[in-house]
């Protein structure tokens, strides 16, 4: 059990029963019961495998750029083709971002993947 954890996972279990109940302890009505840490215990307990953070599988839209040709042709066909008016950095990669159909995250994710030196001077505002 966790130190200031008010509610926690139980599980009781007597002679005659078909198996142990599960539950939680120190759940206070109407109030916010942060279960998380007791969901935790009960996993161990159930010997349940722990969820991976992150994105559920099959809900974000896979990358639309598989091969770093795409990549690089993408950024020669829509990022260069318009120069970006603006100086600030955060506003040059949503526009670059934007270009590309992809989301920021995404761009740099995949910029790291497959390096462009075009796209990197355009992120730092050296290509204009």
């Amino acid at each position: 059990m966790r130190q200031d954890v008010k509610v926690f996972g139980r599980a009781d279990w007597c002679p005659g029963w078909t198996g142990p109940e599960y539950g939680y302890v120190g759940v206070t009505p109407g109030q916010k019961n942060d279960t998380r840490a007791a969901d935790e215990g009960l996993q161990l307990l159930l010997n349940i495998p722990h969820k991976k953070p992150g994105p559920t599988p099959g809900t974000v839209k896979a990358t639309k750029y598989k091969k770093p040709e795409q990549w690089h042709t993408a950024i020669r066909e829509k990022v260069l083709t318009k120069p970006i008016k603006t100086q600030v950095k955060t506003q040059i990669a949503e526009i670059a971002a934007s270009r590309l159909e992809v989301s920021t995250s995404t761009m740099r994710r995949v910029q790291g993947r497959w390096h462009s030196e075009a796209l990197e001077k355009v992120l730092n505002g050296k290509y204009w």
